[in-house]
């Protein structure tokens, strides 16, 4: 079939895939078979509450607000996971310099456990990072999120008592505070609770293993009244989720409308052109209906849609060899695959394979903004360039019959760790 489906036309290759069902999960789709997402007027995130002129983007850099929170965030999110680390301080504020000055970006991602991999001897690196460069900048002109080590950093020397992470209203409020500490800040405008505080599959697995299953159910309300408390104590504005699951988005939202607690406001996702498919069904679902705003981080898959890794470029020391168990999904034979079948179409249309993704990504209508790292000032300039690189219909076409085709889920399968 797919053999018999590349020699066909585009309208007829494309209605035969609705045909086949090839699309599911998409229920609307136009005479090209595009997802109906991206024809939609009034999706969560679709509209853009502001845009800023900037001298290197062209449109100008589009600001939406967050979820039901007052939070609103640019497009482009800098994420500071390999400061104080891989990324000197020197450079990691050339990095936000350039985003914040030349692209008009407003919005930075930062975690007690970052730089990554955690280690206690680079502990709060970035933050410290990040706390310098606020010195030099007016507060309430930045968007500030950062992120609570849940269960599944299994680390025992972040807390104070020797405890390992746990995603407790005690645990909350201390890293809160020691966050505050090294920020040099008074508040945070979004804290994002890291890993869901029950057994869930981790990024990459493909099952939900019902003998592992436990839960406290009274710590999703638990969680939130720490929330409430630092909100009321000003030293927070809003909470979101990292890494969860619609499971326990909703759970989550059923606890605050019950006890009158803070809602979420956001969820942190991977979400990329290797791995969709669960952010575009379930995941979205549960966010349009309950306005709950949403980030993608990963967009460039650890770095193995730049191409280099898939061409054997990358060195020992590459970014997906630094987090084996969380990147391995990326050097599957079927990722890989994927990998060197959208650089033929980024190459099509004289992009780089960067570009493509990249632009892939911002275009999503639903996602709120894009957390984007960098270890250069080259690089950041590169990735948000990339916001000049719109995609045509005809692009959007390939990457969704490459999706449908042959490239669902390229990164789900058997990792060696």
């Amino acid at each position: 079939m797919p053999g018999e489906l590349s020699s066909m036309g585009r309208s007829t290759r494309a209605l035969l895939i609705s045909f086949l069902g090839l699309s599911r999960g998409f229920q609307n789709h136009n005479h090209h078979g595009l997802p109906g997402y991206l024809r939609a007027k009034t999706l969560l995130g679709s509209k853009p509450f502001e845009v800023k002129e900037s001298e290197f983007l062209r449109e100008g850099m589009e600001f939406r607000r967050l979820g039901s929170s007052d939070l609103i965030v640019s497009k482009a999110c800098v994420g500071t996971m390999m400061f104080g680390d891989q990324v000197d301080e020197a450079t990691a504020v050339g990095i936000l310099d350039a985003a914040f000055d030349d692209f008009s970006v407003n919005f930075i991602e930062t975690s007690e456990l970052y730089p990554m991999p955690a280690d206690r001897s680079t502990h709060g690196a970035a933050d410290r990072i990040v706390g310098k460069w606020l010195e030099g900048r007016a507060r309430e002109d930045v968007v500030l999120a950062s992120n609570v080590a849940g269960s599944g950093a299994g680390i025992d020397w972040l807390r104070k008592d020797g405890q390992r992470p746990r995603a407790t209203k005690a645990q909350i409020i201390e890293s809160v505070e020691a966050s505050l500490e090294r920020l040099g800040t008074d508040y945070i405008d979004l804290i994002q609770i890291g890993w869901p505080d029950r057994y869930s599959p981790s990024a990459g697995s493909d099952f939900f293993n019902v003998e592992e299953a436990s839960e406290d159910a009274d710590l999703y309300s638990e969680q939130l009244e720490a929330i409430r408390d630092l909100v009321d104590q000003g030293k927070v504005r809003a909470v979101g989720l990292s890494n969860e699951t619609p499971y326990g988005l909703m759970r989550f939202l059923e606890a605050a409308k019950a006890r009158d607690l803070p809602v979420v406001a956001s969820v942190q996702h991977a979400y990329n052109l290797l791995e969709r498919n669960a952010l575009e069904t379930s995941m979205l679902e549960a966010c349009t209906y309950s306005n709950t705003g949403i980030l993608a981080h990963s967009p460039l898959a650890g770095g193995a849609l730049t191409g280099k890794y898939a061409k054997k470029e990358a060195t020992e020391e590459n970014r997906l060899k630094l987090f084996p168990g969380y990147t391995a999904r990326y050097l599957l034979p079927s990722a890989e695959a994927a990998v060197i079948a959208y650089a033929d179409v980024a190459e099509n249309y004289g992009l780089t394979p960067a570009q493509l993704a990249l632009s892939w990504c911002y275009s999503r209508p639903f996602i709120a903004s894009t957390v984007i790292g960098a270890t250069s000032v080259e690089q950041i300039r590169e990735n948000l360039m990339a916001l000049n690189c719109p995609l045509t219909e005809e692009m959007e076409q390939d990457i969704f019959e490459l999706y449908c085709n042959d490239h669902r889920d390229p990164t789900i399968g058997i990792v060696e760790v």
